[in-house]
C-alpha cells in the first residue's frame, strides 16, 4: 500500500483524529473543527457544501452555524496551509475542499487496501491477499473518530467500524485458506470475546480449533454459542454454526484443508463467513455459506448436535476414516470456511 511523503498532509480518522505534515503533528483545537476536518478529509478532494458540513457538525445548528463555520475554516487554513494561499484547504461561498489523495487520509488507505485483497482473493493470490489485509488493518489506532461526536460522526464511526470487522473475518478466513489454523486461532478467540454474537467469527473459530486437533475446543464453542445466544436474544444458532456442529460431531473429512491453494491455482473465490441466521449488528459479511449437499452423518434436525451418534457410532476427536460418510462433499481449492460441503478447500 502507497504512503504518502511524510512532509504531505496525513490525517488520521481511524483511531483519535490527528493531522501531521512535515513530520509534526497539528493542533486541530476543538471537537468541531476537528468534525469539519473529517468530513472534508473522508471526501478527499470532493466540494464538500457548507450546508452539508453544518449538517455533519452541528446536530441543531442555529444561526450562528454558518459564521462559527467560517470561522473554524478560517483557523484550520492557519494550521493546514500557513503561508500556502489556499493550495491544501480551498474554496469559499459555495463550499470547501481538502485537497489530499487517497493515500494521505488512514480511512480511505484502509478501504482501498480491502478492496486489492478481494481483488487478490478473487485471483486466487491467497498471500498477497492476507498481507494486503493485515497492512490495512494495522492502520487503526482506536475507535474511529474518537474524540468527535454528533450524530453523523456516530454513524461515520459504525460504518467504519464494521468494515474494520468485517475486513478482520475475511483476514481470518483467508489464513484459515493458507492452512495458519493454529496461528490465527488467538485472533479468533479475542475477537468472539469483543463480538460475542457474532455466528460467523464463531463457525471460523471452531474450525480453526478442529484443523488444530482441538475437537474438544470446537464443541465448546458451539454449546458457549449457543447459551449466549439463548441468554442474550432468545435464539438458537443459525443452520451454518449447527451444520458445522454436526460436521465437526462427526468428523468430516470435508473440513480438513486438503489444498494448498495459490495465485497458479484457479478456482472460485474463497468466501468469508456468512451471515448465519442471527440478529448482527452490521452488514452480512462473507463466511461460511449455506449449502444443500447433504450432510456426512450428522443428522440435521434444525436444532444443534450435542453430541448424538454419527452414521451409527460415537464420533471421537479423530477423523474418521473406516465410518461410512455418504457422499462427504469434494473439496474446492480456495473454497470458504463455511461453505460445509466444501470445507475442505479453507
Amino acid at each position: 500500500m502507497p504512503s504518502p511523503d511524510d512532509r504531505a498532509l496525513r490525517v488520521q480518522v481511524l483511531g483519535p483524529v490527528r493531522a501531521r505534515c512535515d513530520g509534526q503533528e497539528l493542533d486541530l483545537g476543538p471537537p468541531q473543527r476537528r468534525a469539519i476536518l473529517v468530513a472534508l478529509a473522508m471526501a478527499a478532494g470532493r466540494t464538500v457544501s457548507r450546508q452539508d458540513l453544518i449538517d455533519r457538525v452541528w446536530d441543531n445548528p442555529t444561526d450562528k452555524a454558518d459564521s462559527s463555520l467560517h470561522t473554524h475554516i478560517s483557523r484550520l487554513r492557519k494550521v493546514l496551509d500557513p503561508g500556502r494561499d489556499h493550495e491544501i484547504l480551498a474554496g469559499g461561498r459555495t463550499g470547501y475542499v481538502l485537497r489530499v489523495g487517497p493515500g494521505q487520509v488512514d480511512a480511505l488507505a484502509f478501504t482501498a487496501g480491502v478492496t486489492a485483497a478481494r481483488r487478490e482473493r478473487e485471483a486466487g493470490d491467497l498471500a498477497s491477499a492476507a498481507q494486503s489485509l493485515a497492512a490495512a488493518l494495522e492502520l487503526w489506532q482506536g475507535t474511529a473518530l474518537a474524540g468527535v461526536e454528533g450524530q453523523w460522526a456516530g454513524t461515520e464511526r459504525v460504518r467504519l467500524e464494521e468494515a474494520r470487522l468485517a475486513a478482520e473475518e475475511e483476514h481470518a478466513a483467508v489464513q484459515l485458506a493458507l492452512g495458519r489454523h493454529c496461528e490465527v486461532t488467538p485472533e479468533l478467540a479475542g475477537l468472539v470475546r469483543r463480538h460475542p454474537l457474532r455466528e460467523e467469527l464463531r463457525c471460523l473459530l471452531m474450525l480453526a480449533l478442529y484443523r488444530s486437533g482441538r475437537q474438544a475446543d470446537a464443541l465448546a464453542v458451539f454449546h458457549d454459542t449457543r447459551r449466549v445466544l439463548d441468554e442474550e436474544l432468545g435464539i438458537e444458532p443459525g443452520p451454518a454454526l449447527r451444520r458445522l456442529h454436526g460436521q465437526v460431531l462427526a468428523a468430516d473429512p470435508a473440513l480438513l484443508l486438503t489444498a494448498q491453494p495459490g495465485p497458479a491455482e484457479p478456482g472460485p473465490a474463497e468466501p468469508g463467513p456468512a451471515q448465519s441466521g442471527s440478529a448482527q449488528s452490521g452488514s452480512a459479511q462473507p463466511g461460511p455459506a449455506q449449502s444443500g449437499s447433504a450432510q456426512s452423518g450428522s443428522a440435521q434436525s434444525g436444532s444443534a448436535q450435542s453430541g448424538s451418534a454419527q452414521s451409527g457410532s460415537a464420533q471421537s476427536g479423530s477423523a474418521q476414516s473406516g465410518s461410512a460418510q455418504p457422499g462427504p462433499a469434494q473439496p474446492v481449492a480456495g473454497g470458504g470456511p463455511a461453505r460445509p460441503a466444501d470445507m475442505a478447500g479453507v
